[in-house]
């Protein structure tokens, strides 16, 4: 079986290929699942290792299960793998050289205290963003040095003419102002672009001096493989492919075997007819409580007992009631507002004493006695309104929606749930609380 690179927080790892001293925090299927030893140490500092855990096994068993399918060998993701594959080498390089740069506390200081934009700002909440903008400007001399070299091995032609924004429109892609070797070219566009960008981070370089940079770029890039080594690249590559597949088998995957189509979502309509399309009766039910966790309450009990006849006795029954129910509506204005209106409710919503005297109501009909509920005390019921059970009428866009969200939502717990069922787990530290634990004795 192939080795299988968990990549639930490749934040630390990706694309760089860089081995860090790690810690096995399970297995699955005999598969080691590894995190970084830093990552395991904070997790576990604040609560979250057992989440992690329990990710990175449902990462791996999703994996497992791809590679069964013949999912790394599929061709779309070859291709798409051969067109990355100088992009994924050129972040190594990227990244080795920020690992490698370091900046002393006192850099950062000085730009601290010379520049406007941090005048209001304490030095502990941009200190990090700082001595990132100093790594980046040392990774932009570390390719210029690098570029310059480089370009005593390639052929560039440049285009000076097409320097002139004011004379030739920038936006034109069609200009090109740089070839490398007949073949790699730079547009007026792509330039323009890299101006923006670099005007947006405060570099005042000239037009030529970006056009530089750029092909500086360009020329690492043609060269990549040359800079660096096979092995990491293809590290990151598995990497790249991991990551691809774990997005399919979490957003495509399940598609595959209940496809959206007319004849699959009129199935899915009958199967949940009575689960998600069918409403039963309702009644909408303004009441006035009168809270008592007591089994009896004798006083609370002839509070609601009085106001009921108070409200029956009058000429506007249930205008007084709805008045009485703002009053004794507890919480801000805002509930307030909502004066005791539960809304449409089925038989089960509220306690069966409740529900039993609401549903013998008609519209505008409020109840004659006092309904006594162990949870929550003594109400006053005034039906608002009663709602006769209804059938949601099937349309093919509707419930395709709501197939889509049941096969994302519940057919992904069902699936996970059964490859945890059918997997050997081992858990490989004892303060493990997470939903898997059912599996260590495996």
């Amino acid at each position: 079986m192939r080795r299988i690179l968990v990549v639930l927080f490749a934040l630390l790892i990706i694309f760089t290929g860089c081995r860090r001293k790690v810690v096995v925090v399970a297995k699955v299927n005999g598969e080691k699942i590894e995190i970084t030893e830093k990552l395991h140490s904070v997790s576990k500092e604040k609560g979250q290792l057992n989440t992690i855990t329990d990710k990175l096994i449902i990462d791996a068993l999703l994996l497992q299960k791809a590679e069964e399918l013949g999912k790394f060998e599929a061709d779309d993701l070859t291709q798409r793998v051969e067109k990355l594959r100088s992009s994924l080498a050129f972040n190594i390089y990227i990244s080795d050289i920020r690992d490698a740069t370091e900046i002393a506390e006192a850099q950062i200081e000085e730009v601290y205290k010379n520049s406007e934009r941090f005048k209001d700002k304490k030095f502990e909440d941009v200190e990090k963003m700082i001595r990132n903008e100093l790594i980046g400007k040392e990774v932009d001399k570390e390719i210029s040095r690098k570029g310059s070299k480089l370009r005593t091995k390639h052929k560039i032609e440049i285009s000076e003419e097409y320097l002139d924004f004011s004379k030739y429109s920038p936006m034109k892609s069609s200009l090109v102002v740089a070839v490398i070797d007949d073949e790699a070219k730079i547009t007026n566009n792509e330039l323009n672009r890299y101006f923006v960008y670099q005007k947006k981070k405060g570099d005042d370089a000239s037009l030529s001096e970006l056009l530089d940079d750029l092909i500086a770029r360009k020329l690492i890039f043609i060269d990549i493989e040359d800079l660096v080594p096979e092995k990491r690249i293809q590290r990151s590559i598995e990497t790249f492919k991991e990551r691809q597949v774990l997005q399919y088998m979490k957003r495509q995957y399940l598609f595959e075997a209940s496809p959206i189509n007319p004849e699959n979502v009129r199935k899915f309509y009958d199967d949940h007819l009575d689960e998600f399309y069918s409403k039963p009766e309702r009644v909408d039910i303004r009441h006035i409580l009168i809270d008592s966790q007591d089994k009896i309450d004798a006083e609370k009990e002839k509070e609601a007992a009085d106001l009921l006849k108070k409200i029956l006795s009058t000429k506007d029954p249930q205008e007084l009631f709805r008045v009485k129910a703002r009053e004794y509506q507890k919480g801000p204005d805002i509930i307030k507002d909502v004066a005791g209106r539960l809304g449409p409710i089925t038989r089960k919503v509220m306690p069966a004493s409740f529900s039993d005297a609401a549903f013998t109501l008609k519209k505008g009909e409020i109840y004659k006695k006092v309904v006594k509920t162990d949870e929550y005390g003594y109400h006053l019921l005034l039906c608002e309104d009663r709602l006769p059970a209804e059938i949601i009428p099937f349309t093919v866009e509707d419930i395709a929606e709501d197939m889509k969200r049941y096969i994302r939502d519940v057919g992904y717990r069902k699936l996970t749930e059964e490859m945890i069922a059918a997997a050997d787990i081992v858990i490989l530290y004892p303060e493990y609380k997470g939903v898997h634990k059912d599996n260590e004795k495996k």
